[in-house]
């Protein structure tokens, strides 16, 4: 705690009254990954030393009085620390996330390898290799991605925020590897798996998340985007409908992410990128960014267990750009596609594999059925990739909406899947007051915003109330909670496309402490941190405090970050399935 809040407080106070480098303002949107450097001590001042001290001496008396640790207690009885520590060591048994945000699901081990393996070994998508020959692929990734961004980067294709943050999320991997796993797709029946990679930490990470940057922008620029139920709502709300002829439907990607053949999207992506005028943006760095996604695309190598694999088409969901990789490639194809059919299309918007769209029919009947079906036809004249496209409806559930025609508009409500465990963070867990308070805040303004019916909304609010009561919260703890959210939620609202100011970071420094009830409160710390760092004379105030260049170090204000406790997803699901005991997996393949 003491040598991260100096590291910040002094990397701060050392560099006040700077220019920002090459001219460019950081703002925490910016990728960045922190370097080891700190200030030399000679050049911090010893008023910035010695008011940080005072302020470190009366943290540490606040958490530890009569420099003794507090006796922690234990949120779990005996027997969920028991089940707990069963599931964890369990080698017959393995604990999953259900798709959707659904629950956790307990799976036989067995069976979960072998979903997997039965996934792995598609060998249209997936090819296994030995450990020398992933870790010798590895080594040539490595330097073909090194050579690539040092000739970037002397092309002025990278400028240095971005050199330096791609160097150093090489430089700080200390595991190349993307590690394998799934997910349940509960709520279909049978149930499936979703693989996922977890790029996370490996040598392609930073690469990654810098496509992810580029691509973003052109990605919510096109025609069909939509960002989130909270926009689609905004322009459901616009149109007007005519019941007679207007029906809704929706349709799903089969397998977006692996059925995107890599050939032909660097192929149609190339041309966008370079032509296209919602790329114009990028026209000068399409190259490097077409580079980027071929050796991100090319070179997916990742582990299962104690084997290897490579990924050879497709796009691993997991890759930080995967999302907006794949939303731009098909709105290459709907270009064409609302083009062709616009006159029945009166409404055509996609979450990434998710399209929802409503039809205007024509008066001629047969006329009508023919589009139908070539519309249908055309969703998958694209590649490899196919659709389902539902039937045209009065009434359908997309994302998390229930959307049905009624007289000339169009009626929205929630839509909840029926295996919904409505986990919501029970009353015993190690968290902030602050987020339950939040948790309840963002619900009803969401269910404000999604809901059309006064009276749906209340009854929305009610069933939300009772299901925390489920969970352990008190009525009386939670009702004054529900009336400050209910007045806010149009206040938020109204300021919700607002520009928002951005936060001068300089004027801030940082503590990060781990979390407990029975430590002092985010309350308590700002009091000692103005006691000693605002209000006594005798070294400070801090903002007023010179740095080694006679600048005012200009720091204000506290912020408090708070470590959570382990979760069960730490506890029963390592992203490393190696780690997991039992049996190798390796030794479940012939």
């Amino acid at each position: 705690m003491d040598a991260r809040f100096r590291k910040d407080l002094y990397t701060k106070a050392v560099f006040a009254g700077f220019p920002p480098k090459n001219g460019k303002e950081w703002s925490p949107k910016t990728l960045f990954i922190r370097s080891e450097w700190e200030p030399d001590s000679d050049i911090v001042v010893g008023e910035l030393k010695a008011i940080s001290s005072l302020f470190l001496r009366d943290i540490r008396t606040a958490f530890f009085p009569n420099n003794k640790q507090r006796r922690s207690t234990v949120n779990l009885d005996s027997i969920q620390r028991h089940t707990l520590d069963t599931l964890e060591k369990s080698s017959t048994h393995v604990v999953i996330p259900a798709d959707k945000n659904l629950g956790p699901v307990i799976l036989e081990r067995n069976r979960y390898i072998t979903t997997v393996l039965s996934l792995l070994q598609d060998d249209r998508t997936y090819t296994r290799l030995t450990k020398e020959d992933a870790i010798s692929e590895m080594t040539e990734l490595a330097q073909k991605l090194d050579s690539f961004l040092g000739i970037q980067y002397t092309d002025s294709n990278l400028d240095y925020a971005e050199y330096t943050y791609l160097t150093r999320s090489i430089e700080q991997s200390t595991d190349h590897f993307s590690h394998f796993y799934i997910t349940a797709k509960i709520h279909k029946n049978p149930w499936k798996p979703r693989p996922i990679v977890s790029y996370c930490g490996s040598l392609l990470y930073g690469l990654g998340k810098w496509l992810d940057e580029q691509i973003q922008p052109i990605a919510k620029s096109t025609a069909a985007y939509i960002s989130s139920s909270f926009q689609l709502c905004d322009e459901l709300k616009t149109l007007r409908i005519d019941p007679s002829r207007d029906r809704l439907f929706t349709a799903d990607a089969n397998s977006m992410y692996t059925n995107i053949d890599t050939d032909h999207a660097l192929l149609v992506l190339g041309n966008f990128f370079k032509t296209h005028e919602l790329c114009r943006p990028i026209w000068g760095t399409a190259d490097t960014i077409l580079e980027a996604l071929e050796l991100l695309m090319r070179n997916n190598l990742f582990q299962f267990g104690d084997t290897y694999w490579k990924q050879i088409d497709g796009t691993a969901m997991g890759a930080p750009p995967a999302p907006a990789y794949a939303t731009v490639y098909y709105a290459i194809h709907e270009i064409v596609l609302i083009q062709q059919f616009g006159r029945f299309l009166k409404f055509y918007r996609r979450y990434i594999d998710d399209a929802i769209a409503i039809w205007r029919s024509s008066p001629d009947e047969g006329e009508d059925t023919l589009q139908w079906e070539l519309f249908q036809t055309a969703m998958d004249n694209f590649g490899s990739l196919t659709w389902k496209v539902e039937p045209r409806s009065t009434a359908v559930n997309f994302m998390d909406l229930s959307i049905s025609i009624e007289n000339n508009r169009l009626v929205t409500k929630i839509y909840e899947k029926p295996e919904n465990l409505y986990l919501y963070l029970p009353s015993a867990s190690c968290h902030t007051p602050g987020i339950i308070k939040g948790t309840v805040i963002g619900m009803i303004y969401r269910y404000y915003v999604l809901i059309s019916s006064h009276s749906d909304f209340i009854a929305q609010i009610e069933t939300f109330f009772h299901r925390l009561c489920n969970r352990g919260y008190r009525p009386g703890y939670l009702k004054p909670i529900f009336e400050e959210a209910i007045i806010r939620a149009p206040i938020i609202n109204a300021s919700r496309n607002k520009p928002k100011t951005p936060e001068e970071h300089k004027t801030i420094c940082s503590i990060h402490v781990p979390y407990h009830p029975l430590h002092p409160t985010g309350k308590q710390l700002q009091t000692i941190f103005r006691e000693i760092m605002l209000q006594q004379k005798h070294v400070g105030p801090l903002p007023e405090i010179c740095n080694h260049h006679g600048y005012d170090s200009g720091i204000s204000r506290l912020r408090i970050i708070n470590h959570r406790a382990r979760n069960l997803k730490d506890c029963l699901f390592p992203r490393k399935f190696a780690k997991r005991p039992g049996k190798p997996v390796s030794s479940y393949i012939s």
